[in-house]
């Protein structure tokens, strides 16, 4: 989701991406949409965006750094959603009995 968001933000300011990937290289699958290749890698620890340099350099100050700050935004806007979704559906846990079940063998 994070990437999401430095993704959706160079797009929305005329970016070039290249690359967005889930996980690192080496790629496992990818395919081409438009201009951007969308590849899941071999490595599932992060993941990156390949933003177009020369692009961003053309950018007022203030948009380059909303796509910097666009994955921070999105970390947050999905736990807040996250976290509103799980008080539409409250369920009772008894939070003893969940260690318990932890601990024992």
């Amino acid at each position: 989701m994070h990437e999401f968001g430095h993704f959706t933000f160079a797009k929305l300011f005329n970016v070039r991406t290249p690359i967005f990937s889930v996980g690192f290289d080496p790629a496992v699958f990818s395919r081409q949409i438009g201009s951007t290749k969308f590849q899941i890698g071999a490595i599932p620890l992060g993941g990156y965006v390949s933003i177009n340099t020369k692009d961003l350099e053309k950018l007022p100050y203030l948009k380059e750094v909303l796509i910097m700050l666009a994955g921070i935004l999105f970390n947050i806007l999905l736990s807040l959603s996250m976290g509103k979704l799980s008080f539409l559906y409250p369920k009772e846990v008894n939070i003893f009995y969940s260690f318990l079940i932890l601990i024992t063998p």
